[in-house]
């Protein structure tokens, strides 16, 4: 049986309709003048239903407690399809007659048997085998050609329904497989063409606005020169650029759900070459990462932000002569941000409320940590993250 379909069998409610149709089987020669047409008794019905019971007991007992894929769950099911299929042709046999009523739960499991799906083989060889075997009965034992024949026809007519069943309903499960394939990548080419779509927006309209507003303030700044307003201005820009800065890491986010190692340490060294300018030599060291690994859009720009921040608050606050950044992506992310300024004062990672400790925030966003070190040769930020897909994380 297939196992998906074969575990909603295994739920409470079908379960108990099963044993409540093998409990009405077992009590029928009871019923007043059914008994007779069926040709059976009880001591026929109570055995093969008992039977019936233990093993569909035992095999859903294993699977609710090992699992579906446990051997013994496998080997119960199993031997419960050969049980019922054995079960219903001695009821036939039971009764004498080849044309019993019994032939209806034998048809039942081939319809049940085809829409499951898998044990494709093992099943038809019951199917066809079952009906032979009581054909055989029927012609050694009684010596009752019509009877056999009967038998024999009823397991091939059997057999051909379960054989075109089955395959149609393992086309219809392709099929299904198919279409939630593609909905799942027509969701994905959708997505991806807003993101597209998002991120041309901010470039070519709130990027070119802050660009135009910063060219502006630039200018005025020139013509004021020394002097407070001028002075006011610069922060102004600077507030102005960081925001640009921000924005331009977002759209490159947004352009792909995810790129690869080398896309990340190409972007992050053209940004901390312009955080740095002239004024700041940097070092840039990418130590590498797995051959084929990509950064989800999420992770990647949490990575951005912690280098760039980082950059940003060394070249701003230490003074440095030198800025080192070295990624590594072996076995986890590692960043590290270095320079040889004055340090930070004491306490500020403490009264930090904003870039130090967002910078913190990203991290553990990733599921990662984030510590610094400071002394009078400089500060080093050190982030660790998991690789994307890390099960620990």
């Amino acid at each position: 049986m297939d196992l998906p379909m074969h575990a909603a069998m295994r739920s409470p409610l079908l379960a108990s309709g099963m044993w409540l149709l093998a409990g009405l089987v077992a009590v029928s020669p009871l019923v007043p003048g059914l008994g007779p047409l069926l040709g059976v008794r009880l001591g026929d019905t109570g055995p093969v239903v008992l039977l019936f019971g233990t093993v569909s007991l035992g095999a859903t007992v294993a699977f609710h407690r090992a699992g579906r894929h446990a051997w013994t769950y496998r080997l119960l099911n199993w031997l419960e399809t050969a049980v019922s299929v054995g079960g219903e042709l001695y009821l036939v046999w039971a009764s004498g007659n080849a044309s019993s009523p019994f032939w209806v739960l034998y048809f039942a499991l081939v319809f049940h048997a085809a829409g499951t799906g898998s044990a494709r083989l093992y099943n038809a060889l019951l199917l066809a085998g079952g009906p032979t075997v009581l054909a055989a009965a029927f012609w050694g034992g009684r010596e009752d050609v019509g009877a056999a024949a009967v038998c024999v026809g009823t397991g091939a007519v059997g057999t051909l329904v379960y054989v075109t069943l089955s395959r149609a309903a393992a086309q219809l499960r392709d099929m299904m497989a198919e279409r939630e394939r593609l909905q799942a990548r027509v969701a994905e080419l959708l997505v991806h063409e807003e993101r597209a779509r998002i991120a041309r927006d901010l470039h070519d309209g709130v990027g070119s606005e802050l660009s135009a507003l910063l060219w502006s303030v630039r200018t005025l700044e020139a013509r004021l020169g020394e002097g407070g307003r001028a002075e006011e201005l610069s922060g102004f820009a600077e507030r102005i650029r960081q925001g640009t800065d921000e924005l331009r890491s977002v759209v490159w986010a947004l352009r792909a759900e995810s790129q690869d190692w080398e896309s990340l340490v190409a972007h992050l060294r053209g940004r901390c070459l312009e955080l740095c300018g002239e004024q700041v030599a940097l070092r840039f060291l990418d130590e590498g990462a797995p051959a084929g690994m990509v950064l989800p859009g999420e992770a990647r720009l949490h990575v951005v932000r912690i280098v760039q921040e980082a950059v940003r608050n060394a070249v701003r606050h230490a003074r440095p002569r030198t800025v080192t950044v070295r990624l590594r992506g072996h076995e986890e992310i590692r960043v590290e941000v270095e320079d040889d300024g004055e340090g930070l004062p004491e306490g500020a990672l403490e009264r930090s409320s904003g870039g130090l400790r967002n910078l913190r925030h990203r991290a553990a966003a990733l599921g990662g940590t984030l510590r610094f070190s400071t002394s009078l040769q400089g500060t080093c930020m050190e982030a660790t993250l998991p690789l994307p897909g890390d099960p620990s994380r």
